[in-house]
């Protein structure tokens, strides 16, 4: 059988679940090859100096465009973006809340993205099991409302 033809071919034969390595342990103990070191080094988010360096794949919005709108600024996001940074941008761009626009989604999935976009997931959670009257949804309801 003759080798991968990239680094990302070594990793899905070797390591299909791999999202997160580190040099001294995993890539020395099984013997990464260098372009497959190289390309997590330099493709991978490192996220942090402990044991020769630890690196995590980056998550990746799918091959898609979304608009963002905080009713006065509309940002556009197409194509594989990043999730961490592009989450980051959209937070810091809309503070204030926003809404999904543009995406097959009901009132209520927007205003829940909007929450997780600017406040993250543990509000959105919050959000979606809280009724407008403040108490408390159940889990079924929050499934019915949200999917």
């Amino acid at each position: 059988m003759s080798p991968p033809a990239s680094p990302e071919d070594w990793l899905k034969t070797n390591w299909p679940v791999m999202t997160r390595c580190d040099v001294n342990y995993t890539m020395e103990r099984y013997n990464f090859p260098s372009y497959v070191r190289d390309h997590i080094k330099n493709k991978w988010v490192k996220v942090n100096d402990g044991s020769g360096g630890t690196y995590e794949k980056a998550l990746v919005f799918p091959s898609t465009e979304y608009m963002m709108s905080n009713g006065e600024d509309t940002v556009t996001v197409t194509g594989r973006v990043p999730l961490d940074s592009q989450q980051e941008r959209l937070k810091n761009k809309y503070k204030g809340g926003g809404l999904v626009v543009g995406c097959p989604m009901d009132d209520a999935n927007a205003a829940a993205a909007a929450v997780m976009m600017t406040e993250g997931t543990q509000a959105s959670v919050t959000h979606m099991f809280t009724r407008e009257d403040g108490s408390t949804r159940s889990y079924a309801e929050m499934r019915g409302m949200y999917g």
